[in-house]
């Protein structure tokens, strides 16, 4: 599994080389960035940037370097199958930009370069893996969220009184599972 995470990295950072929108970044200090994998159970994660101690601080203050502010980055183990392999390599890229980026958060200059990914098809991946994460731990997930208005549906531990539908914004019904 080792093996296959720098395999995945080395891929992805070559791939990010690549990309001239990415060029003025620190593309080669990710190689310095651990990588490793969350938990199997884990069902509202799909891969996380973690931060070193104190970057908050250092981001306010307009200090923070980069990778060099990255403890490590996690993906999630059942990206590492055959079957979700090409977006095992966009979650990668995800979190490196994170990386890159400390501070940037998800707004609208991180959306555009992440959108300059090469594999649309890997991209449009997202929904269809983190409903597989979650279905698959339905035994704690004993809530579903559903939309009348265009059928969208999302797991949860607990009712949610007032959520929002992602797609249409219609409010979700609180079914028990």
């Amino acid at each position: 599994m080792i093996t296959d995470l720098k395999e995945r990295s080395e891929r992805v950072i070559a791939v990010m080389r690549g990309i001239s929108g990415l060029s003025h970044l620190q593309v080669d200090d990710l190689r310095n960035v651990p990588i490793g994998l969350l938990r199997e159970g884990t069902y509202n994660l799909q891969g996380v940037c973690r931060y070193r101690k104190g970057v908050r601080q250092r981001i306010a203050k307009g200090t923070a370097k980069g990778p060099s502010e990255v403890r490590c980055i996690d993906i999630h183990p059942l990206l590492l199958t055959e079957e979700w392999s090409g977006y095992a390599d966009h979650v990668l890229f995800h979190e490196y930009l994170h990386a890159l980026l400390p501070g940037e958060g998800h707004g609208p200059e991180f959306r555009r370069r992440e959108s300059l990914w090469p594999d649309s098809a890997a991209i449009s991946m997202k929904d269809e893996f983190g409903h597989f994460i979650r279905e698959r731990r339905s035994d704690i997930l004993k809530w579903e969220l559903s939309c009348s208005t265009c059928d969208y549906r999302f797991l949860s531990k607990k009712p949610l009184v007032g959520a929002r539908c992602r797609k249409c914004k219609s409010t979700l019904q609180n079914i028990e599972r």
